[in-house]
């Protein structure tokens, strides 16, 4: 069963990647708004959308935390590519660039939808 999602696109030399974990989501709404064509299950043992996903606390049996889940992915990085992580703050700097770009690249439909 699938707990997560993922999406990527490749465009102007650049990689867009974005994703979701499922760690509590009410799966009868998700199973309600996800619409796929009826040609995705088609030769799949598994014929709809809510028999298809889970959440990380419903696989486990047990409520999972935000804390724990990002703890995990942290650990997971750290082991997988051999580097460690350091907690810290955005400098005045990146504050006002990520700003700066937000208002002049990515909230742009140019820049979204081309």
């Amino acid at each position: 069963m699938k707990i997560s999602g993922t999406a990527a696109s490749m465009r102007w030399g650049t990689i867009f990647l974005h994703g979701c974990l499922l760690v509590s989501t009410n799966l009868e709404i998700l199973a309600k708004v996800l619409k796929p064509p009826p040609q995705k299950f088609q030769h799949k043992a598994v014929k709809s959308v809510r028999k298809r996903v889970t959440n990380i606390s419903e696989y486990l049996g047990r409520k999972v935390s935000m804390e724990e889940v990002k703890s995990f992915i942290i650990n997971g990085f750290s082991e997988w590519f051999s580097i460690e992580f350091e907690t810290g703050t955005l400098t005045q700097y990146e504050k006002e660039l990520s700003k700066s770009l937000y208002s002049t690249k990515y909230s742009r439909d140019e820049w979204n939808i081309g």
